[in-house]
């Protein structure tokens, strides 16, 4: 039985167990060769990959097939696009896709409108729809009307001989080619390529496009700040709630507490022993140290959120720079110093 093996060759009985390929071992004369492939194709990329009339997708490319431990196997089928079948396109891509449903958060241009079309994506919906006679009026392409599969008109382009029907039709009439559907590109001029697609964040300012993961990472990819700034983000100074319940805790605890322990200690009776004299007033630098730290923390509290709440993001550059936040610096940078050196 061939299961879960890897067979070198067609002219071996040569094999490699599955758990065991791409080890460091050449046992196989193609391992290295195959296993370099494989982590070739790991690698994020924009466009898919064309093997005679297939179109191989992601984990469907060479080298990850042969991996069943890690990937489902991949599905094969005719791309079917809103005008399948229009009559003189001959040609129709086969797609190998995979076999489970996948984010597409990730994917842009001709892999997001395949993946996307074959309802293989997880949250996304297939951006293409019927073009129509009086489609791709603002194109340069030289287009031709033939009849889609439902007996209705449609546009198709001769390129090198043959038709094609591999176009995304934007609102302005202007149609452009898959690879620029979701490209994080405003190609149609109107953005409606980018509209709807799961894998972008328009910024507000300027309109550009950026990854979606890059929204709410702590990085501004925007230049108005709207990547980090929105109602999604919640930008807090202390972001997660146990921060939060500790700041406010500690804070309290540590003035109020020091608070009453220095009371305690200057309304008692002044000791005629100079050692216990020496220790009483290190005991009241520690408190005051501590006093200050709390106080430190309760202030973050308070402008956590009392005052500047989630919008701190938006003020976090005048928060920073302001003299308050430099005087809580010192204040904290005090008392921690003389709790230290007081001990």
């Amino acid at each position: 039985s061939c299961e879960n093996v890897f067979v070198c060759s067609r002219d071996s009985d040569n094999y490699v167990e599955l758990d065991q390929l791409c080890g460091g071992e050449e046992e196989c004369e193609k391992e290295t060769s195959v296993c370099h492939a494989a982590r070739l194709t790991a690698r994020p990329f924009l466009s898919p990959v064309k093997f005679k009339e297939t179109i191989h997708l992601i984990h469907c490319l060479p080298g990850f097939e042969i991996r069943h431990d890690l990937f489902k196997l991949c599905n094969q089928e005719t791309f079917k696009n809103p005008n399948y079948p229009t009559y003189g396109v001959l040609q129709h891509n086969k797609i190998r896709f995979p076999g489970q449903r996948v984010t597409c958060r990730y994917l842009f241009g001709e892999l997001y409108v395949y993946l996307s079309c074959t309802d293989t994506c997880l949250e996304a919906e297939c951006p293409l729809k019927p073009l129509t006679p009086t489609s791709c009026q603002k194109s340069p392409f030289k287009k031709i009307v033939t009849l889609s599969g439902d007996g209705l008109l449609t546009l198709v382009t001769k390129h090198r001989g043959e038709f094609h029907n591999d176009l995304f039709e934007c609102s302005n009439k202007k149609c452009i080619t898959y690879d620029k559907v979701c490209d994080l590109l405003n190609d149609c001029g109107d953005y409606t390529d980018e509209h709807g697609c799961v894998n972008n964040f328009q910024c507000r300012e300027n309109m550009k496009f950026i990854n979606r993961d890059k929204k709410c990472d702590g990085a501004f990819d925007c230049s108005d700040y709207s990547d980090e700034c929105n109602e999604e983000c919640n930008s807090y100074i202390l972001s997660a709630s146990p921060l939060k319940i500790f700041s406010w805790a500690m804070g309290i605890m540590a003035v109020g507490l020091n608070i009453a322990v220095v009371v305690r200690f200057m309304t008692s009776p002044s000791s005629t022993n100079s050692i216990a004299a020496v220790n009483k007033v290190f005991r009241i630098l520690i408190c005051t140290g501590d006093i200050l730290t709390g106080i430190y923390l309760v202030s973050i509290s308070v402008f956590d959120t009392l005052i500047i709440g989630n919008q701190y993001c938006k003020s976090q550059l005048e928060w920073l720079s302001g003299r308050f936040c430099a005087f809580l610096g010192v204040a904290s940078t005090f008392g921690a110093n003389i709790s230290l050196y007081s001990m």
